[in-house]
């Protein structure tokens, strides 16, 4: 068994085939000749159609697996696929929908998947400079915790990288939808965290009939689960202190963020210069390989040091780089700052869609008190 892993791992490993089993979802498949090697290369099907509208649908925040499943349903979208010679209709449930969800089969493959793959512990077999924005990849050992892996198929993705990695993102952060006919109890739903165990925490509401008195609490979501991690089930700070200080905090961080000139030119003149210490590190490392051909074993071994470091200094300013262009894409202040000035004005709701464009999240413990994480 494990030499057919070995001799599987491998072949994976060379070629961007299609290395067999059961055709996935959205794609059929044909034999071509790459590289001068034959092999089977996905190629977009009719439910194609299926796997697009499934991202799109799920990268709002507010959707929810069972709305995507919905959606497909009430749309009549393709589901029907063909196994063994016969047509079959596929059925999808929440736990399905979230299988091709979280697949990067369906990616369109750039720098930006890239670097997300490498910082969520990837084995990536392919070059960064083989991330062209087109080919999608196969995912290899998914299960496992240590040697998950990816290569680059010769097939062609469905979904772009920024789609994609919105939805990853939101999978990872335990996004909660906001469920039709619910009541929002505070701006702060949605994006109260446990610090002890990352569960999300909820935003309770309690009225004593007798005394006519209400009031809302804290508590964390892990008393819901199996996990016994936590050390905080009932949180004493009160929600509107936590509010009160988010607030103040939110209002500090826009005015910062307005004086410090974080315009798109300010950031493309920081990606500026991080694109110039990049190229100043690819010419020494390229003067320095020049050298090694006259070197002796000492000149040798420093150059071989040199080039280490500067490999790892060059990866350093390449992630900073990544996270630099993905802000100047994404931020789109006005949405916020207008709105903003009009908050007391404004509905617990609406509030909420502000809080959640600014912040990604707000820890919320006894001991440790609050901490917000900024989107940007």
């Amino acid at each position: 068994k494990s030499r057919v892993k070995d001799a599987y791992d491998t072949k994976a490993q060379e070629t961007g085939f299609f290395p067999g089993g059961c055709i996935y979802f959205g794609y059929d498949h044909s034999r071509q000749t790459i590289n001068g090697k034959v092999g089977s290369v996905l190629i977009p099907g009719d439910t194609a159609e299926t796997i697009k509208a499934m991202f799109r649908i799920y990268a709002d925040p507010d959707t929810s697996l069972r709305e995507v499943c919905d959606y497909v349903r009430e749309n009549n979208l393709p589901v029907t696929v063909v196994q063994n010679g016969e047509h079959i209709k596929r059925r999808f449930d929440a736990s399905n929908v979230a299988a091709v969800l979280k697949n990067p089969l369906y990616v369109r493959a750039d720098k930006n998947v890239y670097e997300y793959l490498f910082r969520h512990n990837y084995r990536i077999i392919d070059d960064i400079d083989d991330y062209d924005g087109i080919h999608g990849l196969f995912w290899h050992n998914y299960r496992s915790k240590t040697d998950r892996y990816v290569k680059l198929g010769y097939h062609e993705g469905l979904v772009d990288s920024d789609t994609w990695i919105a939805v990853q993102e939101k999978f990872a952060s335990h996004i909660i939808p906001k469920r039709k006919g619910t009541v929002t109890r505070s701006f702060l739903s949605g994006i109260t965290r446990c610090p002890h165990c990352e569960h999300a925490v909820k935003i309770d509401y309690t009225h004593n009939p007798r005394s006519g008195s209400s009031w809302r609490y804290f508590s964390c979501t892990a008393i819901n689960s199996l996990s016994d991690c936590c050390d905080q089930r009932h949180i004493k700070l009160k929600v509107k202190d936590v509010e009160e200080y988010v607030y103040e905090e939110m209002k500090k961080h826009i005015e910062e963020f307005e004086v410090k000139g974080n315009t798109p030119e300010s950031r493309s003149a920081e990606a500026e210069k991080l694109h110039s210490d990049i190229l100043r590190i690819d010419t020494e490392v390229a003067k320095l390989m020049d050298k090694l051909a006259d070197a002796d074993t000492v000149l040798f071994d420093y150059i071989q040091e040199r080039v280490k470091k500067l490999h790892s200094e060059k990866t350093q300013l390449e992630q900073k780089l990544f996270n630099v262009e993905r802000k100047v894409k994404k931020i789109d202040t006005d949405p916020i700052i207008e709105p903003f000035k009009e908050w007391d004005s404004l509905s617990i709701e609406a509030q909420n869609k502000i809080a959640r464009l600014l912040i990604d999240k707000v820890y919320v413990s006894d001991i440790e008190g609050v901490t917000i994480h900024f989107a940007f």
